[in-house]
């Protein structure tokens, strides 16, 4: 039977937890083989405590990973009177994490209540065959076929000997509403600073307190903004590396291009990890002098926030095509008009020159993104000369 691709693409399932006497720990892990060395310190971000519930994505290995934390109040000093734990699964794809929001939260729930029980997940992990036209799920010799009609709640279910679906929980309707809308209104104009520094394929990191799935959503809302219509022309995507904490400063250390997010403020005294630093909303960069300057968006950029916001409260569309359609637009607008320009000089060294005219053309301000377009087009091996 042919899989899905999101479930061909799960690559292991975890649980982790802490404990009072050795801090963030593997509690258990299947398949066995998958290496999954500190992957505890992703799952139980830092600064979890602070919150009853939250989702983390992160990057492990060259893969993506989505956990679902919880703690619960117990009365044993033993735990300190508290117990925590996250459930994650790893993935090829980021992409289809988002669809196991429901079966992940209910089973870090399962898992505060019944510590060192894995039958649940283990069920989920033998049994994920999953055809375009039906869900086939096999528990304790049984068959059950699952209609299109409830394939919606497939992820929802908890694999137990009533193989029930729960509906009392629907994560991925809370965190994901509007997500795109919100993330334009948080940044503000300095939304248009940061789709700067990923087209110029910068090191971004994002910093906040949790909830650490809001983080994570404005980080792939972000990513979002590299789409490009141009033809035979490719971005070079900065590596999404979601949450970050300390035991990735090596890796980070090496990469040229990423954006990623955290919760630790020691990031911030690691200049030489991040060319963009974002505190909140706050913008700052990494001058050449290694000091943080704060960068203010000029008056297109504001133009251009108040007519995304527009759009992504007034269409009919949903916000995440609007937001999608607005950046490949943009972003078309520019490499287009480069391309030619490029082409057009290349036929008369001495005319066809970057004209203000054109730098207005790609909806750049002629002033104000020079140093920006300069960069862009050293960037990309562009040989335009400006007027």
């Amino acid at each position: 039977m042919e899989k899905s691709n999101f479930a061909d693409s799960l690559k292991a399932i975890f649980v982790c937890s802490f404990d009072t006497r050795l801090g963030n720990v593997l509690e258990w892990q299947y398949p066995r083989e998958v290496n999954l060395d500190k992957i505890e310190f992703k799952a139980l971000a830092s600064c979890l405590h602070l919150t009853q519930y939250d989702l983390v994505y992160f990057n492990h290995n060259g893969m993506f990973g989505l956990a679902a934390f919880k703690t619960l109040v117990i009365n044993d000093s033993k735990e300190r009177n508290v117990r925590m734990k996250s459930v994650g699964l790893i993935s090829k794809s980021y992409e289809s994490l988002k669809e196991f929001y429901n079966f992940l939260a209910h089973q870090v729930k399962v898992q505060l209540d019944n510590p060192g029980v894995y039958v649940h997940l283990e069920s989920f992990w033998s049994n994920k065959i999953i055809n375009e036209n039906e869900f086939l799920i096999l528990k304790y010799n049984k068959l059950d076929i699952i209609s299109n009609e409830q394939s919606k709640n497939l992820l929802s279910l908890l694999f137990d000997k009533r193989l029930r679906l729960f509906k009392d929980l629907d994560v991925r309707t809370e965190f994901n509403e509007k997500i795109y809308l919100k993330c334009a209104l948080f940044y503000g104009p300095s939304l248009f600073i940061i789709w700067k520094y990923l087209l110029l394929n910068k090191r971004i990191m994002i910093y906040s307190q949790p909830p650490v799935i809001n983080l994570c959503l404005r980080l792939m809302c972000l990513f979002e903004m590299l789409k490009c219509d141009v033809f035979d022309f490719k971005l070079f995507d900065p590596k999404p590396y979601f949450y970050v904490s300390v035991v990735d400063i090596d890796q980070l250390s090496e990469e040229s291009s990423y954006i990623a997010c955290t919760t630790e403020k020691i990031f911030e005294s690691k200049q030489n990890l991040f060319d963009l630093y974002i505190d909140n909303s706050e913008i700052l960069c990494v001058n050449s002098n290694n000091r943080k300057q704060s960068l203010k968006p000029n008056s297109l950029d504001k133009k251009r926030s108040d007519t995304l916001i527009d759009l992504l409260m007034n269409s009919n569309e949903q916000d995440q095509q609007v937001f999608l359609n607005f950046f490949k637009d943009l972003n078309s607008k520019i490499f287009n008009q480069l391309e030619e320009t490029q082409s057009m000089q290349n036929q008369n060294e001495n005319k066809n020159l970057l004209t203000d005219q054109l730098i207005r053309k790609m909806d750049l301000d002629p002033s104000d993104d020079r140093d920006f377009l300069n960069s862009l087009i050293r960037l990309h091996n562009f040989t335009i000369k400006f007027f």
